[in-house]
């Protein structure tokens, strides 16, 4: 339980009498609490996006997400009901559902066969009038490339060669459209023994080929070490007759690719949109693996070989972007005692000091455009972490092609 007072966004939405229960997350995304309500003390999931998020300023806000959670209610699929959606749109509340968040995959065969009933509804559910929602599933993507124009700052042929290829590949434009969560895995539904009994966290939802969350669920186990087995065998026995559709390689394939521009876009924003109390190391530290396993595949679905890039310099620039971040940590706190404030400083004047030797270190030329030459540069960045080298290399469940 934390001590935390109760945030006044919360007792605009809820009420004066409303009360902070817990802290369930919100660290660079929206500011996730659960909240006691009186008089019948009914426990509510609160939602808020402060402004400072990846996503904030886009189109994917908050009153798109509760509309997109009422939507997949109506669908039949398991989650909560929405019980209170500010005027401005920036804070939702849903009601809370039993069960715990499986970051381990537990309940994936359940889950499979969850999202199966949810795509089986196709799009009669999605709701109307809201950008990402159109019945042919054609949006989404395209609000995607805005929002990287819009929120990343330094340059990202990465992505541009991610979007090139989507679109080359018919990503833009799915044979079947679906309502879809957009950012399905596990940690993001909850489960009781094995049986879902809520999916959660609907920012990303939008009208497009189902194989999107199938691919979603995939990488987000490869980039967390989640061990799914026959995930193809899973897929077939537990998604295809809930959904009544067939697995299809090719589409699993550019699902695969879009889940990992969603992510890089992700990335890129909050690393460059900084908020002195926002943490971004996770976005620091995955980022080089994201790009090298979204190279990877951009690279099977045009038939192109990549160069070794098992020797290759780290990034000196982004390593100092890596020591900034740690400096930003080291900041001392009002309540530190005087040893540990001796010691943050101190800490503080190492880090500086190596940052900008660092930063003092010849730019590197051009940003690279083609692909081995990207597939290059990413190795660089992941260089300056090579720890993380394993997940990079970490094949993702049900792909051919790593």
């Amino acid at each position: 339980m934390t001590e935390r007072p109760t945030p006044s966004w919360v007792r605009d939405l809820l009420g004066e009498d409303a009360t902070l229960v817990d802290v369930l997350g919100g660290g660079t995304s929206r500011a996730t609490v659960l909240v006691e309500v009186p008089p019948a003390h009914r426990r509510v999931v609160a939602r808020h996006d402060g402004g400072h998020g990846p996503l904030s300023g886009t189109a994917f806000t908050l009153e798109r997400e509760a509309a997109a959670v009422a939507a997949a209610r109506r669908a039949g699929a398991p989650v909560a009901a929405v019980v209170a959606t500010a005027a401005d749109g920036r804070t939702y509340a849903v009601e809370q559902l039993p069960g715990r968040p499986d970051h381990a995959g537990e309940a994936i065969d359940d889950y499979l066969a969850a999202l199966g009933r949810l795509h089986a509804a196709g799009t009669s559910a999605a709701p109307d009038g809201l950008p990402g929602f159109d019945p042919a599933g054609r949006e989404d993507l395209t609000l995607w490339e805005q929002a990287a124009r819009d929120r990343i700052r330094r340059p990202a042929p990465l992505l541009d060669l991610a979007f090139d290829a989507l679109r080359r590949h018919g990503a833009f434009a799915p044979p079947e459209a679906v309502l879809c969560h957009g950012d399905a895995g596990p940690g993001n539904y909850l489960h009781d023994h094995g049986r879902v009994t809520g999916l959660v966290d609907w920012e990303m939802a939008h009208t497009g080929d189902p194989h999107e969350d199938l691919a979603s669920i995939a990488v987000r186990a490869a980039l967390t070490g989640i061990d799914l087995g026959d995930y193809r065998h899973r897929v077939a026995a537990h998604w295809e007759p809930a959904s009544g559709r067939r697995f299809d390689e090719r589409r699993f394939h550019l699902g695969v690719l879009a889940t990992l521009t969603r992510m890089v876009v992700s990335c890129l924003a909050a690393l460059d949109h900084p908020d002195p109390a926002t943490d971004r190391t996770v976005q620091h530290m995955g980022l080089p693996v994201m790009e090298v396993l979204l190279l990877r595949t951009a690279a099977a679905l045009d038939g192109v070989a990549l160069p070794e890039a098992t020797d290759v310099a780290p990034d000196l620039a982004y390593a100092a972007e890596a020591v900034a971040l740690v400096a930003e940590g080291l900041e001392p706190h009002p309540g530190d005692a005087p040893a540990e404030a001796g010691r943050r400083r101190r800490l503080r004047y190492v880090a500086d000091q190596l940052g900008s030797s660092l930063a003092a270190a010849p730019a590197p030329g051009a940003e690279p455009t083609d692909l081995p030459a990207l597939w290059l540069a990413s190795h660089r960045r992941l260089a300056t972490l090579p720890a993380s080298r394993r997940l990079a290399e970490t094949p993702i469940p049900g792909a051919t092609w790593c």
